[in-house]
């Protein structure tokens, strides 16, 4: 299906709307086609809804990984500031360690 350049994106030039509209009432005519016109109309309408539903679900999921991530990062860059105040104020690297929850080798490499 092609769109002219005059008609709107996502829109059918009436012509088509048209044409499409009497080829649909003539299989409509026999009962056993119209019902398997409407349930693939039918189906076609259930696979858009999933899609749409698995991309609002992927964006949630993604939001709460990424604020997980960026949270987990908070929390290392407060520990290596708060380890870096302490060792500044004189605490041993073993202390520090204790403090902040970074392991020892962490500390002992921070530049103070």
């Amino acid at each position: 299906m092609r769109l002219s350049e005059s008609s709107s994106p996502g829109f059918l030039p009436a012509e088509q709307v048209k044409r499409s509209t009497a080829v649909y009432a003539e299989l409509a005519q026999d009962e056993k086609t119209r019902k398997l016109i409407e349930a693939r109309q039918i189906y076609e309408i259930d696979r858009r809804e999933e899609r749409e539903d698995a991309r609002k679900e992927g964006r949630v999921e993604g939001r709460i990984e990424g604020e997980a991530i960026g949270e987990a990062r908070g929390l290392e860059k407060a520990s290596l500031l708060i380890a870096k105040s302490l060792l500044l104020a004189g605490d041993s690297p073993e202390k520090v360690s204790q403090v902040t929850g970074l392991d020892v080798e962490t500390v002992k490499n921070l530049s103070v």
